[in-house]
């Protein structure tokens, strides 16, 4: 199985086109070229695995990676992205070709290959558990920093904590303390993140739908963790 089932020669196609994607209307939503790769991807096996306020992802059942396309320009992704290619060996950032299509001349929309990541509900209670009740109390841990703020509605998180309504258990604590010891990573990834989005203004997002789960080495993926109000409109 080729690592890109969709190889970027199959859209060259888009190349052609920037000047469409430069009369983008925000009133409008959609460009006519962005619909078009929507259809080019409906009508050759790809499913819509999920979409967003900036862009849609599809993919295949038989595909390693999914394929993000934006629907409007979308810089604070970009920038995540970023940091990502400047800490590739990460676990707990997602893995996304260096190579994307961009799709405006300054490369705000894209077409991007990234790895295919298992949805956080797929991941094992515990593992859910222990981000839900750091996400929500994080400032109440040995972490020393509050992370319960950062995705706008904590209470989003109270599904994964498995109707446990008790949240200063200490068997809850205890099993966050655990994972956070047996993931030293994710910490300083969390607080590098943070650090980045607020060093250029950007509005956490930290809600459940943008973190995955990785299984192959059972690890939490942070994917979509700010956005740029200025792209909101």
């Amino acid at each position: 199985m080729r690592m890109f089932e969709l190889k970027y020669s199959d859209i060259r196609w888009l190349k052609g086109k920037r000047g469409d994607i430069n009369d983008y209307d925000p009133d409008y939503g959609i460009s006519q070229q962005v619909h078009q790769l929507f259809d080019y991807m409906t009508n050759n096996g790809y499913t819509l695995l999920g979409q967003g306020h900036f862009s849609r992802v599809y993919g295949s059942s038989d595909s390693s990676v999914v394929v993000k396309i934006s629907q409007k320009p979308d810089r604070s992704w970009v920038n995540f992205i970023n940091f990502y290619y400047n800490n590739r060996k990460n676990p707990h950032l997602p893995k996304v070709a260096r190579k994307m299509i961009e799709l405006d001349s300054e490369g705000n929309m894209f077409v991007a290959f990234c790895e295919h990541l298992e949805d956080l509900d797929n991941a094992p209670t515990n593992i859910q558990k222990a981000l839900a009740w750091f996400m929500m109390c994080g400032d109440q841990s040995s972490v020393k920093n509050d992370y319960s703020g950062l995705c706008g509605d904590p209470n989003l998180w109270y599904i994964y904590l498995h109707n446990e309504k008790d949240l200063m258990s200490p068997k809850l604590k205890q099993n966050t303390m655990k994972w956070l010891k047996s993931n030293p990573e994710f910490l300083p990834t969390m607080k590098a993140v943070v650090d980045r989005g607020n060093s250029m203004g950007y509005e956490m997002d930290m809600k459940p739908d943008n973190f995955r789960y990785r299984s192959s080495n059972k690890k939490v993926v942070i994917v979509d963790p700010f956005y740029d109000v200025n792209d909101c409109g």
